[in-house]
């Protein structure tokens, strides 16, 4: 039950967790097996911090079943487990304080695979047409210059400029652009200017 709990929104995953008797029965089928420590140990595998480990396994699973054995919360794994391991993976801390329980460490773990496999992207959204952007543009000219914005010092020319080149690295949805124009919209009517303008 308290498993149950602690699992709150991934119920299915502690579901298909399987239970060995045996350290040999849990690893059976299994060609790579990668054991965590928090320091390093005086036993002759490759030895890497865990980002470096991370990389390793994420080349390694796709020809490979890999496991991660991680020791308990106490003991942390005893040599004689390590000696079933192809390479050791150490996660760097504060060596005078170690803190990092077993479910962090796991955590770890994971968030490093899934950066060492790639983050899935979302798909780019789709930008605003030219012309759409030019409307756009010509729109924030008219309330820039309703405004009275910059006087005599800044001319309009000069401040869409700026304008340009900093929406322009933005690469603006049709959505963002409809929305900057309703601000315009907003400020013609609260200054008077906007009835009678062409849209």
């Amino acid at each position: 039950p308290e498993a149950q709990w602690m699992a709150y929104g991934a119920e299915e995953v502690l579901a298909g967790a399987k239970k060995h008797r045996t350290l040999k029965g849990a690893l059976r089928g299994k060609t790579i097996v990668v054991g965590t420590t928090h320091r390093h140990r005086q036993v002759h595998r490759p030895n890497f911090y865990l980002r470096e480990g991370a990389a390793e396994i994420s080349a390694l699973s796709e020809k490979n079943k890999v496991a991660i054995l991680f020791g308990r919360e106490d003991k942390g794994l005893l040599n004689e487990h390590l000696d079933e391991c192809n390479f050791i993976m150490t996660i760097p801390q504060e060596v005078a304080h170690p803190s990092l329980n077993l479910a962090q460490s796991v955590m770890l773990v994971c968030y490093e695979l899934l950066m060492a496999s790639g983050v899935p992207k979302q798909p780019p959204a789709r930008s605003a047409s030219r012309p759409r952007m030019e409307r756009m543009y010509a729109h924030i000219r008219r309330t820039i210059e309703a405004m009275g914005y910059g006087g005599r010092e800044l001319l309009p020319d000069k401040i869409m400029g700026h304008v340009t080149k900093i929406l322009g690295r933005a690469v603006l949805t049709p959505t963002e652009s409809n929305m900057i124009r309703g601000v315009c919209t907003q400020i013609e009517k609260k200054t008077g200017h906007g009835k009678g303008r062409k849209k």
